[in-house]
């Protein structure tokens, strides 16, 4: 007699849903992660599936803990596997920058919350040298 963990069950005796959160939808997010990023397939616009039934799907992706849309969270959340993957692709890193520059600029600074700013404070890739914070990227004139 197994427990209920043993099993792949619950402790109601349903199913375990399955653990997806930390994947990206590759539909979505494939044109800017490459190879670098954990991906999920499911069907796109362009398989014949129609915008509400993608709707859905995506709605319960996101439910699960998958990536779904380039947004604030989503952004950060892509760098920190980018530089938990030790990515060294500094063209991707710019577009990546300049996507968190402008949803934060068209949102008036209000979209990242403080533990993602902490992140993006100290999370500028310099090649050859991994993630710094900004102060480190800079020099003055003597």
């Amino acid at each position: 007699d197994g427990d209920a963990d043993d099993q792949g069950s619950t402790a109601a005796g349903g199913p375990r849903p399955p653990c997806l959160g930390g994947l990206f939808y590759q539909g979505v997010w494939s044109v800017l992660g490459s190879k670098y990023l954990p991906y999920i397939e499911a069907p796109r616009m362009d398989d014949a599936c129609d915008a509400d039934t993608l709707e859905r799907i995506l709605d319960c992706l996101e439910g699960l803990g998958v990536s779904t849309c380039i947004g604030p969270k989503g952004l950060v959340y892509c760098l920190q596997v980018l530089e938990a993957r030790g990515c060294q692709d500094r063209e991707m890193y710019a577009e990546l920058y300049k996507l968190v520059a402008q949803l934060d600029d068209a949102a008036r600074f209000r979209d990242f919350d403080d533990a993602e700013r902490r992140f993006l404070r100290r999370a500028v890739f310099v090649p050859k040298r991994g993630h710094l914070a900004p102060s480190a990227c800079t020099w003055e004139d003597s």
